[in-house]
């Protein structure tokens, strides 16, 4: 599949569960069962094989807010997700790490 010279170069799939705080502008996901295509990017495969970049059944955590993080997320945060890893890296690059694996 290409158009105007762009082309997909890895799978990216997961299961996202949302939830949104309309009146703080606050949406927080959590997204499992990460995987990627195993060499290949036919994403309209149901049969590709994949692979999770991640060692263990993970879950990401995502947390975006348009002005200011409200105080009482960030100390639940804190508070209560003490084995979490913090992290600037992103699915795509995740799934990158398998692009050549054949």
């Amino acid at each position: 599949m290409k158009l105007h010279l762009l082309h997909p170069v890895v799978i990216v799939d997961y299961v996202r569960e949302a939830y949104l705080h309309p009146a703080e502008e606050v949406r927080i996901t959590f997204d499992k069962q990460l995987h990627t295509g195993l060499g290949s990017v036919d994403m309209f495969n149901p049969y590709v094989p994949t692979i999770s970049p991640f060692d263990h059944n993970e879950m990401i955590l995502e947390v975006k807010f348009n002005r200011c993080l409200p105080p009482y997320i960030r100390d639940l945060l804190c508070t209560h997700v003490h084995s979490a890893q913090n992290s600037a890296i992103s699915k795509y690059v995740w799934c990158r790490r398998f692009e050549n694996f054949e």
